[in-house]
């Protein structure tokens, strides 16, 4: 993906009246690419569901959806459903920025934003070199 200012957590969080058409135009936010909006996004299933996870850097996200991703922050304007200043402020929801372009992947509940890892199949801190890789 390319460097850039983005959203980290649960997509669920940004949208409200979308949602569901979200959903539907792409198959669930099967662990991949999507376009929203004519945004690029990389969403994908957690490995146990709802809950909260950490990052190597130790920030949490929350989980109501079954799913974490990494999305342009100009999404959080489609339905206004969250503004970038409560996203800020939030434990369970980051904003970042990329400073240069990325890949991001998730294999068996570990995703890869960049230098990113949240392990959503462990609760521990530590995410061991080489998880997640394919």
């Amino acid at each position: 993906m390319k460097a850039g200012i983005y959203y980290i957590g649960d997509p669920c969080y940004l949208f409200d009246q979308s949602w569901q058409k979200i959903l539907d135009e792409t198959n669930y936010l099967k662990d991949g690419e999507h376009i929203i909006f004519g945004e690029t996004v990389f969403c994908g299933s957690t490995a146990y569901g709802d809950g909260c996870c950490k990052d190597n850097f130790g920030r949490r996200y929350g989980v109501d959806a079954g799913l974490v991703g990494i999305l342009p922050v100009s999404l959080l304007d489609i339905d206004k459903k969250v503004s970038r200043e409560e996203v800020k402020n939030s434990d369970y929801m980051h904003i970042v920025e990329m400073k240069e372009d990325f890949d991001c992947s998730v294999h068996k509940g570990v995703f890869r934003f960049g230098d990113i890892k949240i392990n959503t199949r462990d609760v521990s801190d530590e995410i061991e070199e080489g998880e997640g890789e394919e």
